[in-house]
């Protein structure tokens, strides 16, 4: 058995160096890989590309939120500062309406 499995493989070995299709048929071999490696790589490259442009748009989203969100801090501050203006009015004229008590409860005394 030992020996009929050495006569298939020189038999082998004879067909595949003696076949003249045999350097066209690497050639072939050597062109799938190529392209196989080309695409992988161009896929590599197109998936690099898509990960940055998606990586840049999340960039400016997050520079629009953050726009948005100063943007909401001053609106917030001013209406903050206009609140205290008018807590500030209200308390002046309650103390004027006090100051105005005060010398009425003096004039009756």
């Amino acid at each position: 058995m030992a020996e009929a499995s050495n006569e298939d493989n020189e038999v082998t070995n004879i067909n595949i160096t003696s076949e003249p299709n045999s350097v066209g048929t690497n050639v072939k071999a050597v062109l799938e890989k190529l392209s196989e490696f080309l695409t992988e790589n161009n896929l590599e490259k197109q998936i690099t590309d898509e990960r940055k442009s998606i990586l840049k748009k999340i960039e400016a989203k997050n520079e629009e939120i953050s726009q948005k969100k100063e943007t909401h801090r001053h609106k917030l501050y001013e209406i903050h500062e206009a609140y205290k203006l008018e807590i500030q009015k209200e308390n002046e004229r309650h103390v004027d309406d006090l100051k105005v008590t005060e010398i009425a409860i003096g004039d009756l005394k």
